[in-house]
């Protein structure tokens, strides 16, 4: 059942699984049946139970659904929304497939990939590795995983892209999360804040912006060559 914007993920595996069993014109029997001969105790009244949310399915039963229902397993956890996978927190579907497809994804940093991708948003896995690469070469640690998903958001700045058309790290990754390092806030934050500070009445704020940011890139060639 859906509320908030999420799906139990119980939900999902019924959804799909009844999904499933219609695309291969299989009969409720026919499924408890081929189940059977795998070593599942299931009976036509249990695939019922299943498909109408009265019963739930084991870890063991959703990892032996390909074996007799022909599907991947990412298949069974398809859903548009963010699906609950504890009281707390929400999966998107991309990311559970790219789990269960991708050898060692992001180091196995699920966590903070979940944290990535909670809220619907999507990034790619080469994207990942290369926030990964930047935060060890530059020897920077978050002790909060929330603070990732602020990271990530930030390498769209316009600040940020534009920083790094002419910073000599061309790259808005590296740009993010050197300033994450620096400042505890992305660079298009950290100016605001600094233009907000030093703006005085009748000044013109497109010219105090433009100093903040030459001083702020100043600031990043200095810490980025001090590495």
């Amino acid at each position: 059942m859906e509320s908030e914007g999420w799906v139990e993920i119980q939900d999902v595996l019924r959804v799909n699984l009844r999904k499933a069993r219609e695309e291969l014109g299989y009969r409720q029997e026919e499924v408890a049946s081929y189940a059977q001969a795998f070593g599942l105790g299931w009976k036509p009244a249990t695939v019922a139970a299943i498909e109408t949310g009265k019963r739930a399915v084991s870890v063991g039963e959703f990892l032996s659904l390909p074996l007799f229902l022909k599907k991947p397993l990412w298949y069974f956890l398809q859903a548009d929304e963010p699906i609950l996978i504890t009281d707390r927190a929400t999966v998107d579907f991309a990311l559970l497939k790219m789990l269960l497809t991708t050898e060692n994804p992001f180091d196995g940093s699920v966590g903070l990939l979940a944290t990535l991708l909670r809220g619907g948003q999507l990034i790619d896995y080469a994207e990942l590795e290369e926030i990964q690469e930047a935060m060890q070469h530059l020897g920077f640690h978050l002790e909060d995983p929330s603070r990732l998903s602020r990271l990530w958001r930030s390498i769209y700045g316009e600040a940020e892209r534009k920083a790094a058309r002419r910073w000599k790290h061309d790259n808005a990754v590296w740009v993010t999360v050197l300033a994450h390092k620096l400042w505890g806030r992305s660079l298009s934050e950290e100016r605001d804040a600094r233009t907000k500070e030093r703006l005085q009445e009748g000044q013109n704020v497109s010219a105090i912006r433009g100093h903040v940011t030459r001083e702020l890139l100043r600031e990043l060639d200095e810490a980025w060559d001090a590495i």
